[in-house]
């Protein structure tokens, strides 16, 4: 009888063995863990997918995805196409401004064995449902992801809230509130980092000079440092001529990016001019790339 009741409870753990692995492997446990670990509000986020299957969380009213993300894959805007060029052989990259995670993903999963990936996302919010997305796709242990935001000195900045933008019945969007955050520079907050870094994503629109100011002595000791950022400089930041000569005269080049793996050198003086474009900085020639 004591063989018995024995052999049946090793087959009932091997039944459930199972069944933990096959709801492992299927869509039902990205759907579910955020519910049991409670780290992000299932009421805002939704989980769908990247267009090579990655799991993501993101904001079920996101402006810039909306019902298009649930239904056809990531909306993908020039930056993300662009960006996409370097996704592979990268041993250290920076990302400020994340957001979800459209680029973290495949910028982590293209890493070396050894590389990583530092993510800054201010707005604690994005943070957690970025953190939550990092251990969907068993990637958390490649990328740091911290809440904190980037600006040119130590102490506090005022951000706008991105979770706050409402569309209205008209097609538009209302403002986005300001909050005040921490923030510091990628120089303070790298200073244990001493490899050399490849890449420096910077999507945060209209604040890439003081995040520029931010990273100089990273720029310092990457020999072959790629940066790829949106370029607003609106309204126009005073210093941001004297910031481009710094790193003119560092030998950095400046590239307006016209589409993935197109790219046109231009002056600084021809760049200051631009506004809405995504901007390559090396010091390596396009034909290196």
């Amino acid at each position: 009888m004591g063989n018995k009741v024995v052999s049946f409870a090793i087959t009932i753990a091997c039944v459930l063995f199972v069944i933990v692995l096959f709801v492992e492997k299927t869509k039902f446990i990205f759907e579910m863990a955020p519910k049991l670990r409670g780290e992000v509000d299932t009421k805002q986020f939704v989980i769908t997918s990247l267009k090579d299957g990655s799991p993501i969380v993101v904001r079920k009213d996101d402006p810039n995805v909306g019902e298009k993300v649930r239904i056809s894959g990531t909306v993908r805007s020039k930056f993300n196409d662009i960006i996409s060029s370097f996704y592979d052989n990268n041993l250290v990259v920076i990302e400020v401004g994340p957001n979800f995670g459209y680029n973290t993903i495949p910028l982590a999963k293209g890493l070396k064995p050894s590389g990583k990936l530092y993510a800054f996302e201010a707005n604690y919010r994005v943070w957690t449902a970025l953190r939550k997305s990092l251990v969907l796709n068993d990637i958390d242990g490649k990328v740091e992801a911290r809440n904190i935001a980037i600006s040119d000195h130590k102490g506090a900045c005022d951000i706008p809230d991105c979770m706050s933008i409402v569309a209205r019945e008209d097609g538009t969007y209302t403002s986005p509130r300001i909050f005040s955050t921490k923030c510091t520079t990628l120089d303070e907050e790298l200073l244990d980092e001493d490899r050399p870094v490849d890449l420096i994503a910077i999507d945060i629109p209209n604040m890439e000079i003081p995040i520029l100011k931010s990273c100089e002595t990273i720029i310092d000791r990457s020999p072959n440092i790629i940066i790829i950022m949106t370029f607003e400089n609106n309204p126009v930041n005073a210093e941001a001529r004297d910031v481009l000569k710094r790193l003119e005269q560092k030998g950095i080049k400046f590239y307006i990016a016209n589409g993935k793996d197109d790219y046109s050198q231009v002056t600084i003086e021809a760049l200051l001019l631009h506004r809405g474009d995504v901007v390559m900085m090396t010091r390596k020639e396009v034909v290196e790339i």
